[in-house]
């Protein structure tokens, strides 16, 4: 989060010099042009491609250490839950900020409504787990098996195959 706040602050930094030198106004950005629904695809899958990557990465750093520390697998598991919502949060903050297609809007405003709520039912799990609470751990799987379920056709129907895993 640290590095996200530097980085926003330097853009602004930046944004507030003009970009160039010299006092002359900085040309108008272009408008930008909506998207294709492949191109969109394609770039959601590249940007889910490399957050996927570092989840495995996050993942298995936490079984190691819970290996090393010899936590059991219910803290393991809470631990890499943990470990990869930021890492969710930030692939999903960076898609939703890519023009979108207009003809994709119902199904990208659904596929994202799911995405939020599989965010929360994962913090759900978390907590659960943290709490050694059986019964909202058990409701927590069931809910995020359902919006998987939901999702994934919608997924498809997108050209979304890094999000169908």
């Amino acid at each position: 989060m640290r590095l996200l706040c530097l980085v926003l602050g330097l853009a602004g930094v930046l944004a507030g010099c003009g970009g160039h030198g010299g006092g002359e106004p900085a040309a108008p950005a272009p408008t930008p042009v909506a998207p294709t629904p492949a191109g969109y695809a394609a770039a959601i899958n590249r940007l889910c491609e490399r957050h996927l990557a570092e989840v495995g990465r996050l993942t298995s750093e936490a079984v190691d250490r819970a290996e090393l520390l010899d936590l059991s697998r219910r803290d393991a598991t809470a631990e890499a839950i943990a470990l990869t919502l930021p890492v969710l949060r930030r692939s999903f903050a960076e898609a939703r900020a890519l023009p979108r297609p207009p003809s994709q809007a119902r199904r990208l405003a659904l596929f994202w409504a799911r995405a939020d709520d599989s965010v929360a039912l994962l913090r759900r799990a978390e907590r659960a787990l943290r709490a050694g609470d059986d019964v909202e751990l058990a409701r927590a799987r069931g809910r995020i098996r359902e919006v998987a379920a939901d999702t994934r056709p919608v997924a498809k129907a997108l050209h979304l195959r890094s999000c169908l895993a």
